[in-house]
This record gives C-alpha cells, structure tokens and sequence, in this order.
C-alpha cells in the first residue's frame, strides 16, 4: 500500500472540498462531488497495491520531520504576516507545501515530487498574484486551492491506474 498517495490524496481532497464552495454553484458542489469520488477511486485503487510508484518507501526519519516543523513554521509565519495585510493565506500555503515536496523529493528519491511541488508553489504563486492585484476570492481559490487539488487528485489517479511494475 502506498501510504504517500493516500496522504496526498487526503490533502488534494481537502483543497477542492474547502475551496470550490468560492466558484459558487453549480461549479462548486460539482468539483466537490468529483473530489470526493476522485478520492474514493483512489483509496480503492491504492488497497488494490496499485500505484507505488518510482522512488524509495518514504521514510518518516529526524529529517523528514524537520521539513515538515519548517512547512508548519513558514505557514503560520507566512499566514500572519498576509493577514495582517489584509490578504487570503491560501495562497502562502499552497506555495509552502509544494516547496516543501522539494526536499522529500530528494529524500526519497522520488522525482516526481519535486515536479509536483514546483508546480504547486506556481499555482500558490499565481494565487498570490491575484490576491495582490485584487482579484476576487474565487480566483484565488481557483488558482491556489482548486487547482492544486484537482492536480494532486488527478496526478495520483494516474500513477495509480498505471499497470503495476514487476521486478524482473
């Protein structure tokens, strides 16, 4: 079992249920239906032993929890900071977790997540963007939190559903 996809998954499930509400219906409630059935598709492929994907099985040493005290840190550091000036969180957030992928990456040796987490700090990036020039909390919701969730779904569906290597 891959415990790594269902983390993920977990937290790509959350982005879309909390932030889609902000797209206003019926596009909200639909992406969270999706969401939720993403998930489950998921959860279900993962028990089958689908999905372990390259790179090593994720250790959870000292240093693993260091990168993840440091992810803590900067977003409720980060946060403070965008609240004080009137700005939405979501964005820092989604920028700190995909940088925090970085360093897991390399732990693990799992490239993929290095791919994946410069994606999600651009998204987060973009999010940030809007929010500064004024966009509207549906924006920023769709850039930093709707589409961050629905890339780690979609990215996990699909290393899920690929036919399982075997070790020759």
């Amino acid at each position: 079992m891959n415990i790594g996809a269902l983390v993920g998954g977990s937290f790509g499930l959350v982005y879309v249920l909390v932030n889609a509400g902000a797209l206003g219906s019926p596009t909200g409630p639909v992406l969270q239906v999706a969401g939720v059935l993403a998930f489950v598709t998921l959860v279900v492929l993962t028990f089958r032993g689908r999905g372990a994907g390259p790179g090593e099985r994720p250790h959870f040493d000292r240093l693993y929890w260091l990168v993840v005290l440091g992810e803590v840190a900067a977003i409720f550091l980060g946060s403070q900071v965008l609240n004080a000036l009137g700005l939405p969180p979501l964005p820092w957030v989604t920028i700190v977790v995909g940088l925090h992928l970085l360093p897991l990456a390399r732990m693990w040796k799992a490239p993929v997540l290095g791919r994946a987490g410069v994606v999600l700090a651009l998204l987060g990036a973009a999010g940030l963007v809007a929010a500064v020039a004024g966009g509207s909390a549906a924006v920023v919701a769709l850039l930093a939190g709707v589409l961050p969730g629905v890339f780690m779904l979609g990215g996990l569906l699909r290393g899920a559903a690929r036919p399982a290597r075997v070790a020759a």
